[in-house]
């Protein structure tokens, strides 16, 4: 909290005298139809100076603005328009159509307890001196309070998006050129109540990188917005019609705008699709199962008729996925998900043909590496196998499928193991048992000096810890911490269970193994396993050890 508030402070700090560039809007200086996503927020400084050696500004100061959304639906602003005549304001915008493309809000802004407020204070003349010089005629600027606004955001593509919509107040022009952009009601009395068209185009240029161009009926406006991680800059040239219609007023000046906010979203993950069609030699449509290897991802059945399947919300990443339909051959493909893609794949089934493989493998004692005795079972088949006294074992005549097998000992815990069987090959399996009362001392596992952070290079050993549990589904564990003797008994006792519950979130976050089965439990230096005199002692006595539980 502390470091969000240093940060807020320096962007105030470096801009003391700016004051326009409004980052309540949507675009440069106008609004877009989307908003800020529930408990998103933005809160920074903005404004702008004027260009020219005839520049003539009154009560330049910087603007402070905010702004929240809420419940997807609304976004309700603050602003504070300068800190010398400080005028409070606030404002919202209620989105009420959106889709994937296009969203339509309507909003109002600068409600404030001043009779005209806007950026640089409140009062009858405004404090812009050029301000009042941009008029034609008894054409007079309107009053900027409850500047209400209807406006659409269409996306053309990913990197393009277009507004348009109408506006009051603050959107109506008064220089030369806007009365044909407006609907100019009650010209006489200074078109308070005037509407005037207001535009602007958003172009992504890269990541974070956008160039922006909008305009009302007081200005035109380009710049950029760049945003790193949560801070947002944003560059532009307002009155950027100074170039095109010119002599409009010596103190009439275009303006360099600038905003600098932090800004606050939860970002939604970019998830991929798999769709695909499963059919055999012919070209007809098959009833197929298809899911993913190794991943905790359910199974789909094919649709009947089509035969066509769809995976949605995937991670992106790279996947091996499978189709097996009865009487036909199994097939697995290897597929890579992209971000807000579909990616389409077909298996092309060949029928069965009876050629089969087999499975060979090895049992042993996970933590004496003993081969062990043990009888194993190929679920919903009839095979079965009983290892020898090395351990060793073998199952044949299996047709090419993924198999679930489970091995039996007294003793020992059930395990659970799948195996991709292919034809005329051998699929080769190395099976760890364990029992309860074990205790697993987990090798090489390396924390933060004097934290209970893990380090990347321990993630491969609690990987393997984590295929114990997934194997073995009815145990469950005590996951120990140990240290040396440096330090005192209360310290290490609070490191030691500091780092026992850091073991155990890592195999709930990242494994969904059940809570349930996880106790996390601090054991400071009273259980050493070598002499706390020599580093190599010390070094052994920080550990994390599995204890297989009772029941």
């Amino acid at each position: 909290m502390m470091k969000k508030f240093i940060i807020i402070l320096s962007m105030i700090a470096i801009t003391p005298a700016f004051a326009e560039f409004n980052r309540t809007s949507g675009l440069i200086d106008i609004p877009e139809a989307r908003i800020l996503p529930h408990l998103g927020y933005r809160i920074g400084v903005n404004g702008t100076f004027g260009l020219g050696s005839n520049n003539v500004i009154e009560g330049l100061e910087g603007n402070f603005h905010s702004s929240l959304g809420l419940a997807d639906k609304f976004e309700v602003y603050f602003d504070i328009y300068t800190i010398r005549n400080f005028t409070a304001a606030i404002g919202f915008c209620h989105n009420f159509l959106k889709n994937d493309k296009f969203a339509l809000s309507w909003g109002i802004h600068q409600i404030s307890y001043a009779l005209d407020v806007s950026e640089i204070g409140h009062g009858d003349s405004t404090g812009w001196h050029d301000d009042l010089t941009y008029y034609e005629g008894d054409y007079e600027k309107p009053f900027e309070l409850g500047s209400a606004f209807l406006v659409s955001t269409y996306s053309l593509n990913k990197s393009v998006d277009v507004s348009l919509g109408l506006g009051r107040g603050r959107y109506v022009g008064y220089g030369t050129h806007s009365k044909y952009f407006n609907s100019n009601f009650y010209h006489d009395q200074g078109g308070d109540w005037a509407i005037g068209l207001i535009a602007g185009m958003n172009l992504k240029i890269t990541k974070g990188f956008s160039f922006m161009i909008d305009g009302d009926e007081r200005d035109i406006n380009l710049g950029f917005v760049y945003r790193y991680k949560p801070i947002e800059f944003g560059l532009a040239i307002s009155k950027l019609e100074y170039f095109i219609w010119r002599g409009q007023g010596e103190s009439y000046q275009p303006r360099l705008a600038l905003s600098v906010s932090y800004v606050k979203t939860e970002e939604k993950p970019r998830l991929g699709i798999l769709a695909g069609i499963v059919f055999d030699q012919d070209g007809n449509s098959l009833i197929a199962k298809v899911g993913f290897l190794n991943e905790d991802i359910p199974d789909i059945m094919t649709d009947p008729e089509l035969g066509d399947f769809k995976f949605a919300n995937i991670k992106p990443g790279v996947y091996d996925i499978y189709a097996q339909s009865a009487g036909y051959e199994w097939s697995q493909k290897e597929i890579e998900i992209v971000p807000d893609k579909v990616v389409f794949c077909d298996f092309k089934l060949e029928k069965e043909k009876f050629e089969t493989g087999d499975i060979v493998g090895k049992v042993v004692d996970l933590k004496t590496n003993e081969p062990l005795v043990v009888k194993l079972f190929v679920i919903k088949t009839d095979k079965k196998a009983e290892s020898d006294t090395n351990g060793d074992f073998e199952i044949t005549g299996l047709i090419p499928n993924i198999y679930d097998i489970t091995a039996e000992a007294l003793d020992y815990e059930t395990g659970y193991y799948s195996v991709v069987v292919k034809e005329n090959e051998k699929a080769k399996i190395l099976i760890k048992m364990v029992k309860r009362g074990m205790i697993i001392t987990l090798k090489g596992i390396k924390f933060g000096l004097n934290k209970a952070t893990i380090k990347p290079e321990s993630y491969s050993i609690l990987n393997e810890a984590a295929a114990i549990l997934t194997n073995h589904p009815e145990i469950s564990v005590e996951i120990q911490g140990h240290t040396c003797s440096l330090g005192s008994d209360a310290y290490n006792l609070k490191l030691s269970s500091m780092r026992a519950n850091s073991v155990r979130n890592y195999l709930i976050m990242k494994h969904m193994i059940e809570p349930y089965r996880l106790i996390g439990r601090g054991c400071g230096e009273t259980q050493p396993i070598a002499d706390n005199k020599t580093e190599e002692g010390r070094k052994k006595n920080r550990r994390v050890d599995f204890l297989i539980l009772e029941e």
